[in-house]
């Protein structure tokens, strides 16, 4: 079953994130974008549909309404940060009513270290 996560669709520049160890959540969605952040281990994720597995070091993200869950293969630890479209007011402007090709990506090795470091200590 599909649910609306109201706490997560507040504008006024909301926004919050959570160290999830062992990451499960069901299919839902809210009006915030989201990103996740793979510490350790391997977390499942599908996004409108598409699915994939993020490993350590890997990324995901959702657009606004975009249907999205998360499955830990195993242990994991991960980072979820959820935040309304006024702080990104030209990306949510240019994303509106789209969905992505894909909601994976990474970036440069010492952004991670930077993030995984800050979070894990």
């Amino acid at each position: 079953m599909i649910f609306h996560q109201p706490s997560n669709s507040q504008y006024n520049y909301s926004y919050n994130a959570t160290v999830y160890h062992d990451v499960s959540w069901q299919p839902h969605f809210h009006r915030n974008f989201e990103v996740i952040c793979v510490l350790s281990g391997a977390v499942d994720c599908m996004v409108n549909g598409k699915r994939g597995v993020l490993k350590a070091g890997e990324f995901g993200m959702c657009l606004s309404n975009e249907v999205h869950e998360y499955r830990s293969v195993g242990a994991s630890v991960s980072w979820v940060g959820v935040f309304s479209g006024d702080f990104v007011h030209a990306f949510e402007k240019q994303t509106k009513n789209k969905t992505g090709n894909d909601f994976r990506f990474v970036c440069p090795n010492e952004s991670f270290r930077y993030l995984s470091a800050a979070l894990l200590h």
